[in-house]
């Protein structure tokens, strides 16, 4: 669930930093979207084909989504250019989308 509180990237509030879901064989991360602050997100051995819904979480430094139905690598907008560190093995991507726009 949601864990780590700490200040937001602009210092002003408190909030939830960290989503740890691993294993709760979630199909889609539209829920996780309403969390603006999160930096953490823990998303491995689900069933996610897409992180498409992800592209408004500006803050996210890290990800692991790893073990699970991903084909298609940064298939977000806008994409999640603050990650410094990632995991998406075991998954069986076909394409990384390389656009920034």
């Amino acid at each position: 669930g949601l864990c780590d509180i700490g200040r937001t990237a602009d210092g002003m509030k408190q909030s939830f930093l960290t989503i740890d879901i691993r294993g709760f064989g979630l199909d889609t991360v539209a829920p996780i979207s309403k969390y603006q602050h999160l930096q953490r997100l823990k998303l491995a051995e689900n069933n996610l084909s897409t992180l498409g819904g992800l592209g408004e979480l500006n803050n996210v430094v890290y990800i692991d989504a790893s073990a699970n139905q991903l084909t298609d690598l940064l298939d977000m907008s806008p994409p999640l250019c603050n990650v410094s560190e990632a995991n998406f093995s075991l998954n069986s991507i076909r394409q990384i989308t390389t656009s920034l726009e």
